[in-house]
């Protein structure tokens, strides 16, 4: 049995940048996983809870023994967090197009400000 903890609605935010005009070159891509303090915060709750349902004498009926041991420690439990997380969001951006100030691009998918690009 597999129990996942998962943040759906995740607060941190990447970035992407060009490196230059070459559009050979790939882009400077920083994920900035658990970035928001918010998104490290419901992990650790949820990782607790689940740390505890594991515990609970119904699921250890089904399941035998826990495999991880019980954390209180949320030091220990941040840790493993950081160490064990990964993302099931893949990399995707999106841009406004239009003519407005709000907007990156124009009708043409030219960059607002720049020339050459």
């Amino acid at each position: 049995m597999v129990c996942l903890v998962t943040l759906l609605t995740p607060e941190s935010r990447g970035t992407v940048r060009l490196q230059s005009a070459d559009a050979a070159q790939d882009p400077i891509v920083d994920m900035r996983y658990l970035d928001s303090e918010n998104d490290r915060r419901t992990l650790l709750d949820g990782l607790r809870a689940t740390l505890t349902l594991g515990e609970s004498p119904v699921f250890r009926a089904v399941t035998g023994e826990p495999t991880l041991p019980s954390a209180t420690d949320d030091s220990l439990l941040e840790k493993a967090i950081r160490a064990l997380a990964i993302s099931i969001n893949h990399p995707a951006g999106a841009c406004r197009a239009g003519v407005g100030n709000d907007s990156v691009v124009d009708p043409g998918l030219r960059v607002h400000g720049m020339t050459g690009l």
